[in-house]
């Protein structure tokens, strides 16, 4: 037997006598998903620039539609209404922000927008789970509840019809918002009733369906007692809660980040040191429903990313700071997650109704794809292209180092591969050693690596030796190791 076999050999007695092995855990195959923006996911885009081909080579898990706020005005009947513009408010029909904006003599026919067949079309062609979001806003804003909740429920009934896969709905969005961006802020207990009363008659339809809720802002400092108001009276209603998260909102940096050792939950007006880390809030926040008597129920980030930066961050830089953001949600053990935005503030295509003097925001920075034509992948996507085995993985261990290297450890299924994400945030480059539950059963590993001017490398393939138990890791990179069987 050759030496480093030997090696290989010891290694293999001692890590199989210790509980490393046994502290595995599936990876949630609804972790890597993103929004869509019915008015900005235009038809045009989809085509021209393979966008369903893009997301089924990242194995992306789900995707939430109609969007964000959009949710809380959106009719599904009229899909070819402008966004943000409620089909009952005559009184918001004078927006035009929109770079998508359509006339309103024009909605009847208007056709490039995402509607819902077409949704749930690419979702199909994608293998990703529907996500699909209901409007209860409208109803309250405009003295129609009756006729809202009729909407919703003939909805899901066209879903049933049609004989799409529809697992969860989620209840408008961010009742809790006070700001002016915000349709409606559902004050009291008006959210957790209006939950109880939608679920119930959602249920009389698609009895399994699951059910997802935002009750509570994300970056609050104490969650407990407003979560636990809020299950009191919806609990039993409920099956995932939802908290949005951009980083550092107001105050995103690139050396804020990297001086961030590990990342927190933190903003402009929570400071760090008073923050946690995305991993310690989701385990609060689900000791939290296991203590109010719901063990059960799961945690989801249905719009997350860092927030816009207030610097000059490049995209290879904002890619690697969803990096940590991401690795987080899975030491968490997040159970669902969507990037918001995949597509805002477009600039449509030649031949799309275009509004003139209105132009793609900051927003196609933090996105896998670029809001001008021809609409090509972003840094974030190359970033994600490294995690696209999550959807079938067992996590296993994760580390944060004081000197700025964050390590994840996931077992792929079907292969068995160990998998280390090596995430080095510092100024330094780093020699990483590999441990024995990495080369365990392996005589050969790969390195893939992301690198902050945006670019990923091809795939090194090399042999394991007792010469070369080290990686060199350099600076400012996120390397994927794949430890071969």
């Amino acid at each position: 037997m050759r030496p480093f076999n030997k090696i290989l050999s010891l290694l293999t007695a001692l890590f199989c006598t210790s509980s490393f092995l046994q502290s595995e855990r599936p990876i949630s195959p609804f972790l890597l998903g993103f929004n869509n923006s019915y008015f900005n996911d235009l038809d045009a885009i989809w085509k021209a620039a393979q966008i369903p081909k893009h997301l089924k080579n990242l194995n992306v898990g789900i995707l939430r539609y109609p969007g964000g706020e959009e949710t809380s005005r959106y009719d599904w009947k009229y899909p070819g209404v402008t966004g943000y513009i409620d089909v009952w408010n005559k009184g918001m029909y004078t927006q035009q922000w929109q770079t998508t904006w359509v006339s309103k003599e024009d909605w009847n026919q208007n056709q490039s927008y995402m509607d819902v067949d077409e949704y749930f079309a690419h979702c199909k062609q994608i293998k990703a789970e529907p996500l699909l979001g209901v409007n209860m806003t409208s109803g309250i804003i405009n003295g129609r509840e009756k006729e809202c909740l009729e909407n919703a429920k003939d909805l899901l009934k066209h879903c049933k019809n049609q004989g799409y896969p529809l697992v969860y709905v989620y209840l408008d969005n961010e009742p809790w918002h006070k700001h002016k961006s915000n349709y409606y802020h559902f004050k009291g207990n008006s959210y957790a009733e209006n939950v109880v009363k939608y679920a119930t008659a959602l249920r009389q339809i698609f009895p399994d369906i699951k059910i997802v809720v935002n009750p509570f802002d994300g970056n609050q400092f104490n969650l407990e007692p407003q979560l636990k108001k809020f299950l009191k009276i919806a609990g039993d209603s409920v099956d995932v809660m939802d908290a949005h998260w951009y980083w550092s909102f107001g105050s995103a940096t690139f050396q804020g980040w990297k001086n961030s050792l590990p990342l927190k939950n933190s903003a402009k007006w929570k400071p760090y040191d008073q923050a946690i880390t995305y991993t310690q809030f989701i385990k609060n926040a689900k000791s939290i429903f296991s203590k109010a008597g719901y063990p059960d129920m799961q945690l989801a980030a249905l719009e997350w990313n860092i927030s816009p930066p207030v610097d000059e961050s490049s995209k290879g830089q904002i890619a690697l700071m969803q990096a940590e953001m991401f690795m987080q949600f899975i030491e968490g053990d997040l159970d669902m997650a969507c990037v918001w935005p995949m597509f805002w503030q477009v600039n449509p295509p030649d031949g799309i109704n275009k509004n003139i003097g209105k132009t793609s925001g900051n927003g196609d920075k933090r996105s896998i794809f670029n809001h001008v034509a021809p609409y090509d992948l972003n840094p974030s996507y190359h970033m994600f292209q490294l995690f696209a085995d999550l959807k079938s993985a067992q996590f296993i261990e994760a580390q944060f180092l004081s000197q700025g290297i964050y390590v994840i450890m996931i077992r792929e299924i079907h292969t068995k591969n160990r998998i280390s994400y090596v995430l080095n945030k510092s100024n330094e480059d780093h020699e990483y050693e590999f441990s024995a539950g990495e080369v365990l059963g392996s005589d050969h590993f790969e390195t893939k690596r992301f690198k902050v001017d945006g670019i990923l490398t091809e795939t090194v393939k090399a042999k394991l030796k007792p010469s070369q138990s080290k990686l060199l890791v350099p600076s400012d990179t996120l390397t994927k190791i794949v430890f071969l069987k």
